[in-house]
């Protein structure tokens, strides 16, 4: 046998040797590290840090809750305005701890970007716009800015004539309100695109007699909105408004 075969025999050797004695090491008797841990907690090693901290930490909490206290109270008097009542003061009182806590921990340059998509989130909730943003004030945040509105209006012939025909490639939140203001019935056609110049799909095809309207709102994502009207009757003309909101 070679020197070196030797020497690799006598390591290997060893090595198998070192594994065994570690194996035949004493354990931790059961319950020494349980003891260990009362000894680290013992009131009198925690006492005294804790009483050091107790004044400073009172101090702070005492800010906060006087803080939402104040809060709370001025979303109170929002919502008294508002004529708002029962559980639905809850859901303002959420999005008014949602924007305390983003004021508290986000910084300057991002907390306007947390507050608009918060503030959005409450309106598919069925929150009050306007309610929304005095709430946000008071915090100097001013989010739902984006909100926008228009009319149209017409008159109805024998032929489907378009009444509104929206992009809505770059809107998120849209609604829409077709009225009968005339004294004959109209039918309608609300006609929605996923492409811009896509297939026609008819979400809704019905009939408005005098003074009926249809309201429709749309939060997910299309091309283009067209509403489409024309007498139920033979030249019996009748007058239609439009009245849409997005952001």
């Amino acid at each position: 046998m070679s020197k070196f075969s030797f020497d690799f025999a006598i390591c290997i050797e060893n090595y198998i040797s070192a594994i065994v004695e570690y194996k035949r090491m004493p354990r931790l008797e059961p319950g020494r590290r349980a003891k260990r841990w009362k000894i680290k907690t013992s009131p009198e090693l925690w006492h005294p840090v804790l009483e050091s901290k107790h004044e400073v930490s009172s101090q702070l909490i005492s800010l906060h809750y006087t803080q939402i206290d104040a809060i709370y109270e001025r979303v109170a008097e929002i919502l008294d305005r508002y004529g708002i009542i029962s559980q639905v003061r809850l859901l303002y009182r959420s999005f008014a701890e949602e924007m305390y806590k983003l004021s508290k921990t986000i910084t300057k340059s991002a907390i306007q970007y947390q507050a608009e998509a918060v503030s959005r989130k409450y309106l598919f909730y069925g929150a009050d716009r306007d309610v929304l943003r005095e709430i946000a004030r008071l915090f100097n945040l001013d989010v739902l800015k984006y909100f926008k509105e228009g009319t149209a209006e017409g008159e109805t012939t024998n032929e489907w004539t378009i009444a509104l025909d929206w992009d809505t490639r770059n809107i998120l939140f849209k609604t829409l309100l077709l009225k009968n203001e005339g004294g004959y019935s109209l039918d309608f056609q609300f006609i929605t695109r996923v492409t811009y110049h896509g297939n026609d799909y008819i979400e809704v095809a019905d009939t408005l007699e005098p003074g009926d309207m249809f309201k429709a709102s749309v939060n997910t994502a299309c091309a283009r909105i067209i509403i489409k009207v024309k007498s139920t009757e033979m030249d019996k003309p009748t007058t239609w408004r439009v009245e849409y909101a997005y952001m």
